[in-house]
């Protein structure tokens, strides 16, 4: 069975345009193994022989970087991650989860469009929660919990399209909906026509002649 989310094509496609960025190297890396992995399963072969080189994540990387002072260095990254956490943690979040769902409905649903999902991210949530706040609170100051709820709606609509986009979705060519078209064009099935045997020719009945002695008179 083919890989319905194209995992081969999308590692190429990221790997192709890491450059020196680790981040997209590491995605790139990951989509990589993954689809190897695939291709074991498919062919029955089990478990590599040897294990999978990736990317240091992020947190390595700079742990690695900073020997001479780590002790500092992780005290900063910690209150730093802390803020990140608490300013848009949520959002992110929400941004994982609807990317999951939507990976998840590719087979039914066709891969994954990033420049949709920026508008959606840019236009259709910003005008709803305009809407929503305006209706809500019309006349009156909009609470802060209001004001904290759409902020991570709006974060985590904009993460939807940019992991999109991160994980080579953009390599994926075919139908936008349905599981038939998803992936990469397949090439057509090679059919080679043969000649028709030709009928045995038929055997010709024999002629009887008869012949017929003529009388006198």
């Amino acid at each position: 069975m083919a890989d319905p989310h194209s995992t081969r094509e999308r590692s190429a496609w990221v790997l192709s345009r890491a450059g020196r960025d680790p981040g997209a190297r590491r995605r790139g890396e990951k989509l990589a193994a993954r689809a190897r992995r695939i291709t074991r399963d498919e062919a029955g072969a089990g478990d590599a022989g040897v294990a999978e080189v990736v990317t240091r994540g992020r947190f390595s990387r700079r742990w690695h970087k900073h020997e001479d002072r780590r002790v500092a260095w992780a005290v900063a990254y910690g209150l730093v991650e802390a803020g990140r956490a608490l300013a848009v943690g949520p959002g992110l979040a929400i941004g994982w989860a609807a990317y999951g769902v939507l990976y998840k409905l590719v087979p039914t649903r066709g891969p994954l469009r990033w420049r949709r999902l920026a508008v959606v991210a840019g236009v259709v949530v910003p005008l709803v929660l305009l809407v929503v706040l305006s209706i809500g609170w019309f006349g009156g100051p909009v609470p802060f919990a209001a004001k904290y709820a759409a902020l991570q709606a709006m974060v985590g609509a904009g993460r939807v399209a940019w992991l999109a986009r991160a994980y080579g979705w953009e390599a994926v060519t075919g139908g936008s909906s349905g599981g038939a078209g998803t992936g990469p064009a397949r090439p057509a099935p090679i059919v080679v026509r043969t000649p028709k045997p030709e009928a045995p020719p038929q055997p010709v009945p024999p002629t009887v002649v008869v012949m017929r002695e003529k009388s006198d008179g």
